[in-house]
């Protein structure tokens, strides 16, 4: 178990589950233990689960503020825990009302998402309405099932306003795919596993501006995943198609035969749609730099340039690789024999912190560096950015053959408190 602290100093947990790229999971209920998200069925066989217990809920602290469990305001423990984990950018999984806080999430800090994971969440935070006819039509589908007639009559009970605390209980076979002893047991643990006064809170007058939300998550950047169960009544498969429209760029998977718990009806189902809807990975490794004469250019890069030795292989008269890389960074570049081509690169760049300091280093090593220079009204002007912003201070340089070199200056984010 992990621990971080809130900005009113709350002490919330989290649990990490598994191995891979991480995957912060925001649990529903709402205000339910994260404990009962398990590994999501599997999923932990591809990706490091870090599971949130809400604060006031699982191993979390209850907070001295009970206001403070409104969802809009949860948005800055799922924040602290992002700054704790040291991401620019998180991949985030809600489930339910925890789908919710995440869709609120990726309103306030849109740059920070990588993708978005909605699985059968609450429609609430964008304000989309579940009518009766939406839900009989999906319970419809149900008839064949030993529990059905007992299920719907209470279901037409709370339709009709005549409910009881009985009729509440006896429609959740609706809510999953298989009622058997797994999702029995499954939910027999809920009300153990949920703090009933914070969940009172969660939805609060003033936590959501739906209006708001719609017009943030539409020019949202990040892929979104929107799974959905066909049998599932608390977001039927056609609302669901309407909640993934309201996205940029959103896809919607409907778990055949699924409920509200797509990892328990089928959790490979699952995996296999997490596993697809990734998209490969390709990074950037390695750039070519054709050279006419490969020692003296790799004298310039090591001794003039700073950058270090990575490989000097050599196969027969005319092949060799020499393979060098910038201090700190993830990609490297390659001299390999070429006069024809050599000098024939242009606009390399290099990134600092503090381009005043680079342009000192580089030129007590030998290097002609110009002059700190930076862009305004289409023009280049002498000197760094009046306002010192990130991306607009540079200088340049040129290599023994002509390929030029550019510096920019982006400074290290602000810590958050």
């Amino acid at each position: 178990m992990g621990t971080i602290y809130g900005t009113d100093g709350t002490r919330l947990a989290y649990h990490q589950v598994g191995h891979g790229d991480p995957l912060i999971c925001l649990p529903g209920g709402p205000m339910q233990a994260s404990a009962y998200l398990g590994d999501l069925g599997g999923l932990s066989a591809q990706r490091s689960l870090v599971l949130l217990d809400l604060r006031g809920t699982g191993e979390s602290a209850v907070p001295a503020d009970p206001a403070s469990y409104r969802c809009d305001r949860l948005i800055d423990d799922v924040e602290a825990l992002r700054a704790h984990l040291g991401m620019e950018q998180i991949d985030l999984l809600g489930h339910s009302a925890g789908g919710a806080l995440a869709v609120l999430y990726a309103a306030r800090y849109p740059d920070r998402i990588g993708r978005l994971e909605l699985v059968t969440p609450s429609p609430r935070a964008v304000g989309l309405e579940i009518t009766d006819a939406d839900r009989r039509q999906v319970a419809e589908l149900r008839r064949g099932q030993p529990w059905f007639p007992e299920a719907f009559g209470a279901f037409e009970r709370i339709w009709s306003g005549d409910a009881t605390a009985a009729d509440w209980n006896a429609i959740v076979p609706f809510t999953h795919g298989r009622w058997d002893a797994v999702s029995k047991a499954h939910r027999a643990k809920e009300a153990s596993q949920t703090n009933a006064d914070a969940a009172a809170v969660y939805y609060s007058a003033d936590a959501l501006d739906p209006a708001a939300t719609r017009s943030a998550v539409a020019r949202l950047g990040a892929r979104v995943l929107l799974v959905a169960g066909e049998y599932d009544v608390a977001l039927p498969p056609k609302c669901a198609a309407e909640y993934a429209g309201l996205f940029g760029q959103a896809e919607l998977a409907v778990q055949p035969g699924g409920g509200h718990f797509p990892w328990l009806d089928n959790p490979e189902w699952l995996q296999d749609q997490t596993q697809e809807n990734v998209p490969m990975d390709f990074k950037l490794e390695l750039i070519v730099i054709p050279a006419a004469d490969v020692d003296k250019m790799k004298a310039f890069y090591i001794d003039n340039a700073g950058f270090g030795l990575d490989v000097d292989h050599r196969a027969g008269e005319n092949f060799r690789v020499v393979q060098l890389t910038p201090p700190g960074s993830a990609c490297s570049v390659t001299l390999m024999p070429n006069a024809a081509a050599a000098g024939s690169i242009q606009g390399l760049q290099l990134v600092v912190t503090d381009i005043d300091a680079a342009r000192s280093e580089l030129t007590d090593r030998g290097v002609e560096v110009s002059e700190v220079f930076h862009f305004e009204e289409g023009g280049q002007r002498p000197g760094p950015d009046p306002a010192r912003a990130s991306y607009n201070s540079f200088v340049s340089f040129t290599d023994p053959e002509g390929n030029t070199w550019l510096v920019q200056e982006v400074k290290e984010p602000e810590s958050r408190t």
